[in-house]
């Protein structure tokens, strides 16, 4: 009898000591620099995202990122125009660029009282243009009670998903490769 009580007890209090895992709405901005050796252009796009979290496994950290190509802005709006065209991002057939975590891996953890920083690398599956490859990033993930900041920086080739722009201005005006910074904040 005291062996059940006991394995009862274990199981009741084992099961508060984790949390659920919360949906988190996040709203942000995405920074893209395109550093060629002609001209140098920095962009700036809105998106949204939705993470499921458990502060206290935080290695379970699923999610998407949408990114509108439609809203992406980079000071000229011939430039802009250009962007979302058939010969560049194709914004009509390809509104979205989209970003699903799959898995992650913490890498540091900082917790004082109800502040939690956690250092993660996180893999997923980047969509641009049509074309979906794997991505590695390391994220920064910022917990307060509800709230939540994500930020992260990484760069994406853009041949490798089919943008090719007018003939000779890839490696010119626009770079090879672009930079990315993310910051995203949100509630749960």
């Amino acid at each position: 009898m005291r062996i059940w009580i006991v394995a009862l007890f274990i199981f009741c209090f084992s099961g508060i000591a984790h949390a659920a895992p919360v949906n988190v709405q996040l709203k942000g901005s995405f920074d893209f620099l395109s550093d060629a050796p002609m001209e140098k252009i920095e962009g700036l796009a809105k998106g949204t995202g939705q993470i499921s979290l458990d502060v206290d496994n935080v290695s379970q950290l699923k999610g998407t990122v949408t990114v509108p190509v439609a809203g992406m802005e980079t000071g000229n709006e011939t430039r802009d125009e250009h962007l979302r065209s058939e010969t560049w991002l194709n914004a009509s057939a390809h509104p979205n660029i989209t970003y699903v975590i799959e898995s992650a891996e913490v890498l540091n953890e900082k917790r004082k009282g109800e502040l939690g920083i956690f250092k993660l690398r996180v893999k997923g599956t980047f969509t641009l243009h049509g074309v979906s490859k794997p991505l590695e990033t390391v994220v920064t993930l910022k917990s307060k009670a509800n709230k939540y900041k994500v930020s992260a920086d990484f760069q994406i080739a853009l041949a490798d998903y089919e943008v090719v722009g007018a003939s000779g201005i890839v490696g010119s005006k626009v770079g090879k490769t672009i930079s990315i910074k993310v910051n995203m904040r949100g509630k749960s």
